[in-house]
C-alpha cells in the first residue's frame, strides 16, 4: 500500500512511519511536510491514502485537508493527532469522516482507520 504521510514535524513523520511499518511491513510510506512540499509530492507519485497530521501542523492541516478533499477528491484523507484537547477532534470531524480520525498512540485504530479508507 502506497501511502503519503503529511506533517508539519518531519521527525514525527518518520517515527509514525517506523511504527505503522512495524505492524504492516508492506505499507510504503513517503513522508512531506506540510504545504507545497506534500503538493509537489502527490503531483509525482500514486498514492491510496494520505495520511494527515493535524496536532503538528500549525494550523496547516485543516487548509490541507480541504485542498486534498478538493484537488484529490478519490484521494482518502485519514487525520491523525497524539493529542485531540481543547477542541481539535470537535473542529477536525467539520474537515473528515469521524470514522477517519485516530489518536496515533493507538496503533491498532489507526491502523484499521487506514485500511477502512483505502477500501
Amino acid at each position: 500500500m502506497e501511502l503519503l504521510l503529511i506533517t508539519g514535524q518531519r521527525s514525527f513523520g518518520k517515527t509514525t512511519a517506523k511504527k505503522l511499518r512495524i505492524e504492516r511491513p508492506y505499507w510504503n510510506i513517503s513522508v512531506s511536510n506540510m504545504g507545497t512540499d506534500a503538493r509537489t509530492v502527490l503531483q509525482d507519485n500514486n498514492f491510496e491514502a494520505a495520511i494527515v497530521d493535524i496536532y503538528h501542523s500549525n494550523g496547516e492541516a485543516f487548509n490541507m485537508i480541504s485542498e486534498l478533499s478538493a484537488n484529490h477528491p478519490s484521494l482518502p484523507v485519514i487525520a491523525i493527532s497524539s493529542s485531540f484537547s481543547n477542541g481539535l477532534m470537535e473542529k477536525t470531524e467539520m474537515y473528515c469522516d469521524s470514522s477517519c480520525i485516530c489518536n496515533i498512540n493507538d496503533n491498532e485504530t489507526c491502523i484499521n482507520a487506514i485500511e477502512r479508507a483505502c477500501k
